[in-house]
């Protein structure tokens, strides 16, 4: 089964319904939708009646979502966090530290 990530369209859009039209108006042939870390809870709110009738099928859920509304989505990216996951001796698990 083919899904499509909201990443597609959730930085061109300013509400949910609208992003779950842009994805109806690209007419694509897909099984259902992932839901990615940037939609914020008040867009959750205004689409989750919607996905609770499976329209579109939630196919997977980003970790984690929706971003709190008083997050900048830039501090939600999958980058490093410092100290996060060192081994003793201060590196990552994966051996390579990240500066």
């Amino acid at each position: 089964m083919l899904g499509l990530s909201t990443v597609w369209r959730t930085t061109r859009v300013g509400s949910g319904p609208e992003l779950l039209s842009e994805i109806e108006r690209a007419e694509l042939t897909i099984g259902g939708i992932e839901l990615e870390y940037r939609i914020p809870e008040s867009w959750d709110k205004e689409i989750r009646p919607r996905l609770r009738r499976g329209n579109p099928r939630v196919l997977s859920i980003h970790n984690f979502f929706p971003l709190p509304d008083d997050r900048d989505p830039k501090q939600a990216t999958g980058g490093p966090v410092p100290g996060y996951l060192r081994r003793p001796g201060g590196t990552p698990p994966g051996g390579q530290a990240h500066h």
